[in-house]
């Protein structure tokens, strides 16, 4: 047996399994996840260094009621989409604050 890569293939198995373990719940949530129709309400405004940003506030029903909150996208300048845009949200079935919105094409 030639051991000559075997360092080698210890480093990238270890480093492949840490990996898979660390992002274990976004690799779940691209092929398991619950999806809910939401709206944007609103749009927050921030300043970050002298650049207005606008961050979609979105609303959902789920079973424990009418979820509000604020997405992590951004536009800079002007809100992107007015209120009232229909967008998907995509949640982890056990972990609901993991979450992504799917927005509408243009």
């Amino acid at each position: 047996m030639n051991t000559e890569y075997l360092p080698a293939w210890i480093l990238v198995i270890t480093i492949g399994t840490y990996m898979i373990y660390r992002f274990k719940d976004e690799i779940y949530m691209m092929f398991n996840y619950v999806e809910r129709e939401g709206v944007i309400e609103n749009w927050a405004q921030a300043k970050v260094k002298g650049e207005s940003q606008f961050h979609p506030l979105i609303a959902y029903e789920d079973v424990q009621g009418r979820i509000k909150f604020r997405a992590d996208e951004f536009c800079k300048d002007e809100p992107m989409y007015p209120v009232g845009t229909k967008v998907k949200v995509r949640m982890h079935p056990r972990k609901k604050a993991m979450r992504k919105v799917i927005y509408p094409k243009n």
